[in-house]
């Protein structure tokens, strides 16, 4: 350990044994990890005019800043890179550039982290409460959110895209006007910045590192829900491209192809027969028991919703 007195002038005689000692402790720090440099207040200064620059500015050694000792405590000489936050862990993100699509900003959380302030909505669900993946430390990127909607469809047939908001997300079981969610369509179910989940592996990246289940179990979901993904396939209880069936998650619905489903355990069979009651995938000669990703409407905010995944960048 290396101690400065407070205050104490090193002599301009002693400075070449200065440069050596310093590139001792950079070859040392270097090789092994870091030298342990304590000082014994909150200001240090090496004096500028007596040692380092004796013949005044134009020497050109730099600003007298440059030799300032400003940190108490052990000086880390191993971290020659510092980041944006005066750490050496590379940041997620650079500070004061948007974080999200909501219009968050990223700002230093201490010197090694940063954190998405005044970003996206972290609830996930429009009327701002989840009623599946309820832990949102768990589970920060995926919601499951219950209520209804009288737009038919969750998927276009003709483009393949997921049926936008309708309404201006004014809905959700606990929407203190809409919970019936006239006017809207599935999507106004997920909170701005968040969106149906389109894809099995949607699901599988924002649940694999909370638990190794997918959806989990039944019993992870209230009694008689089930929540959809934009998910549908060509028939059977298979995952694909079409329109026929949907897919998701929750206590109820008959099981999903593992092969080509998972995470997602659970379907809704023909025009949703195995749903819970207010699931209205058709009826009548208009719709047919191969497009209840077309067709279907939830006209009760009871029986689960959709699951909404976060927008990442």
């Amino acid at each position: 350990m290396i101690e400065i007195e407070k205050n104490e002038k090193i002599k301009i005689h002693h400075l070449p044994l200065i440069l050596v000692l310093v590139v001792v402790l950079v070859s040392c720090a270097t090789e092994g990890g870091g030298v342990d440099v304590t000082v014994e207040s909150d200001f240090y200064e090496y004096y500028w005019e007596d040692v380092v620059n004796p013949d005044g500015p134009e020497f050109g050694l730099g600003s007298r800043d440059s030799w300032q000792l400003s940190q108490d405590g052990p000086l880390d000489l191993s971290c020659t890179l510092r980041n944006d936050c005066g750490g050496c862990s590379l940041l997620q993100g650079t500070p004061n550039t948007d974080c999200d699509d909501c219009g968050g900003k990223w700002e230093c959380d201490g010197p090694e982290a940063v954190k998405c302030v005044g970003g996206c909505d972290e609830i996930g669900c429009s009327d701002g409460e989840r009623e599946g993946f309820t832990d949102i430390e768990k589970f920060p990127e995926i919601a499951g959110c219950a209520g209804a909607w009288d737009v038919r469809g969750l998927l276009n047939p003709e483009t393949g895209g997921v049926i936008p908001p309708m309404c201006g997300r004014m809905t959700g079981d606990d929407h203190p006007v809409n919970s019936e969610g006239y006017g809207c369509s599935a999507s106004d179910l997920c909170a701005n910045g968040w969106r149906i989940c389109s894809s099995p592996r949607d699901v599988y990246e924002r649940t694999r590192y909370a638990w190794d289940k997918g959806c989990g179990t039944d019993s992870d979901w209230p009694p008689a829900t089930f929540f959809a993904a934009a998910v549908s396939g060509a028939g059977g209880n298979e995952c694909s491209i079409g329109v026929n069936d949907i897919f998701g998650c929750g206590s109820a619905g008959d099981s999903a192809d593992p092969e080509t489903c998972y995470p997602l355990t659970k379907y809704s069979d023909d025009k949703c027969d195995a749903l819970p009651s207010g699931w209205d995938c058709g009826e009548g000669y208009l719709t047919t028991n191969l497009t209840e990703a077309k067709d279907v409407k939830k006209t009760r905010v009871e029986g689960g919703g959709v699951l909404c995944c976060k927008e990442r960048r």
